[in-house]
């Protein structure tokens, strides 16, 4: 996959793209295939250990 999420990996939100350096990275901790109902992959990230969210919507800054 290349661009694959993986568990260790250290990754910030595509969103603050151009501040990866000031934006503090998140730890992922899980990771799923899909969720019922969704495509694609799912992570989840340390800082909030609830909440599954796109791993798409995500860019990896430190591989694990």
């Amino acid at each position: 996959g290349g661009n694959q999420v993986k568990i260790g990996d250290l990754v910030v939100s595509k969103a603050y793209q151009n501040y990866s350096e000031i934006v503090p990275a998140k730890l992922v901790v899980q990771r799923t295939r899909a969720l019922k109902g969704h495509t694609g992959e799912y992570i989840v990230t340390a800082d909030e250990p609830e909440t599954w969210k796109p791993a798409k919507s995500f860019f990896v800054v430190s591989p694990a």
